[in-house]
């Protein structure tokens, strides 16, 4: 089938706009990045196969006598930069696509297949004809391989291009995706038209041309080159700042970690400290042993605050500090705040006053562990600033609806602080005065800590100082009305339940065990249990524990959550698999050093009826006791 000269028009009309379009492709040499190198390239191999197939209708037209080589060889050429043409289109539209491992192997592989078995086809076209080869007189001789090499190895190309479209179409921009869809009905178009009604007129090069001049002034432009460049960047930023983060995250993970873990090999050292130091003050009678063993008390107690600042803070600063509402009594949050600081506040020789708007209502629905620990924070500052004169926390509020807005001040007669350092109170590690204060113990997180709680909690703090003439903090809060009852009518309540409160006992004939792998801390604890006249049993692993339990039953066992071997977890675990063990209906209790803010919830959920911390407190201990031993058990003093 030889070329007419109407195929030849077609194919003169589309040289000029490609070539129009390469020489200002051409001119830009400044533009840079791959798509432009791309699509310049991609234009230029389509002019370059418009010009061979020029070449070729216009010989074999015109019947030029030509060796049947010189045609082979145009032919060859001609059906190379067809190919490269779709090469560089394919790496044009999947430029920006992300396709992962797997994937992006299998449809490199398809790729290369496609170019090896044309490359074989065009070689062994030379010596076989295999594809097509022309006569003497320009006569086309088409081979075996002729559909194959023109028009399934091409449409294979696009298919690729097609199936990597469809599955990762979210990466790709609009424009492009038009343009591809215009390439690809285009292509799906001319072929058929073209074999059906146009034999002789070469309407897929007419289709490339066009192709080129809509990618030039839709892809092409400056402005959106500049915009696809904008893309481009923003996103490589946003993978950069979430890998980044990812970092962050898991640096702050690990130094989370690694503060539990230093915490619990602090704390038990510290139980054991402090525990042996109550012993001594209960035992001795000795002034100057009593006053050593104060000393001791006093900072062993400011280490475990730090301790806890810091894991405080470690949380916070990590995003896992969780505000957990429940029902409280203010009344009793208070009451016991005043006779935690109130010791500390009569040796220093400072009055410590309490004044309540007891219209409040009393019980409410918040946090009520980390308001503690804020209120904590406020009197311990003003308690440690404060040499002369006295401490005050007033408690009033505003009602609307079931919502009580508390306002909490706490006013010392302190060394107060200059206006200039106002802001620098709620830094982290900050400490205003350092010079005039170093005396004075602190890390500097207690109010960063304040106000970092106070803020996940909707509320508010603010700052009323002078220097030398005291501080005022003020806590704002938001929390929510569970009863009408106010304090005043608590308090009544309280007045008269009092006689029949259990304030101090003894414990007869219970059986309880102590397992702890550290020698001294069980030591400890069997010395708290004993001041209620409890003989423990004791033994040092979760195996032993098992043994102790297979013997008799207990009415509590005190278990520590860490131990080598088995931990308290796995004990707890195994001993419920007995029978005997359920039956007897014996609580657990973990020992544990950690105390974050679902402490509670986790050891109840792995089984433990309640929890203890470490160091163990006695109103704690005591607590326990009087829930978890049979009444008949316990003899009131």
């Amino acid at each position: 089938m030889t070329l007419n000269l109407f195929s030849v028009g077609f194919l003169v009309a589309t040289e000029p706009i490609i070539l129009i379009v390469v020489i200002y492709l051409l001119a830009k040499q400044g533009e840079t990045g791959r798509r432009y190198r791309l699509f310049r390239n991609f234009a230029l191999f389509c002019l370059l196969a418009c010009t061979t197939e020029i070449a070729l209708a216009t010989f074999v037209n015109l019947r030029f006598s030509m060796p049947a080589f010189f045609y082979q060889t145009l032919y060859s050429l001609n059906l190379c930069f067809g190919m490269m043409t779709l090469q560089l289109l394919y790496l044009y539209f999947t430029i920006d696509i992300e396709v992962p491992g797997t994937p992006k192997k299998i449809f490199r592989a398809l790729r290369r297949l496609n170019l090896i078995i044309f490359a074989a086809l065009i070689v062994a076209n030379f010596f076989t004809g295999c594809i097509a080869r022309y006569n003497s007189v320009g006569r086309l001789m088409r081979g075996a391989m002729f559909d194959i090499a023109t028009y399934v190895l091409p449409l294979y190309f696009v298919a690729i291009i097609a199936v990597i479209a469809i599955i990762y179409h979210k990466q790709i921009d609009r424009r492009v995706v038009f343009s591809f869809l215009g390439v690809l009905g285009l292509t799906v178009l001319v072929l058929p038209l073209r074999q059906i009604y146009f034999p002789f007129m070469q309407l897929e090069y007419f289709a490339l041309g066009l192709l080129v001049v809509i990618m030039l002034f839709l892809l092409e432009t400056p402005a959106y080159r500049q915009l696809t460049l904008n893309r481009r960047q923003m996103e490589e930023a946003r993978q950069a700042t979430d890998a980044a983060m990812k970092e962050a995250m898991q640096a702050s993970r690990a130094k989370s970690d690694f503060l539990s873990n230093m915490s619990h090999e602090i704390r038990t050292p510290m139980n054991a400290i402090i525990g042996m130091n109550d012993m001594i003050l209960r035992e001795t009678t000795s002034p100057a042993i009593r006053g050593y063993a104060e000393d001791i008390r006093g900072n062993g107690k400011y280490l475990l605050s730090v301790i806890n600042d810091i894991l405080d803070y470690s949380r916070i600063e990590s995003g896992r500090m969780e505000i957990r509402k429940g029902p409280y009594r203010l009344s009793n949050l208070l009451s016991g705040l005043m006779e935690e600081y109130e010791e500390a506040a009569k040796n220093k020789g400072l009055d410590l006053l309490l004044d309540v708007d007891e219209s409040l209502p009393d019980k409410l629905e918040g946090d009520e562990t980390h308001l503690a620990q804020i209120l904590k924070n406020l009197l311990e500052n003003a308690i440690k600033y404060t040499q002369k004169g006295s401490v005050r926390l007033t408690v009033n509020g505003v009602r609307r609806g079931r919502v009580l807005t508390l306002f909490f001040k706490v006013a010392d007669t302190g060394i107060g602080i200059s206006k200039e350092s106002h802001k620098e109170v709620f830094d982290s590690f900050s400490r205003v005065n350092m010079e005039k204060n170093r005396n004075i113990l602190g890390t500097g997180l207690g109010l960063a800590i304040t106000k970092e709680l106070t803020e996940k909690m909707f509320g508010e703090i603010m700052l009323r100082s002078e220097e030398g003439k005291g501080s005022t903090f003020t806590v704002r809060l938001p929390q929510d009305i569970l009863s009408d009852e106010t304090i005043a009518q608590a308090k009544r309540k309280n007045r008269l339940s009092e006689s029949t409160q259990v304030k101090s006992f003894l414990v007869r004939d219970a059986d309880v065990l102590l397992v702890d792998d550290n020698r001294t801390n069980l030591r400890v604890t069997a010395m708290l249990l004993k001041t209620f006249g409890i003989e423990a049993d004791t033994v040092s692993g979760g195996a032993e524990c098992l043994i102790a339990c297979g013997k008799k039953p207990y009415h509590i066992i005190f278990l520590d959550h860490r131990m080598p071997g088995m931990d308290g977890e796995e004990t707890l675990r195994s001993l419920k698999r007995d029978e005997n063990f359920t039956k007897a209906h014996t609580k657990v209790i973990a020992l544990t050093a950690s105390d974050d803010d679902d402490a509670r919830e986790r050891f109840l959920r792995m089984g433990f009826d309640e929890y203890l911390v470490k160091p163990v407190d006695m109103t704690r201990l005591k607590d326990v006791l009087l829930l978890f031993l049979p009444k008949e058990k316990i003899d009131a003093l």
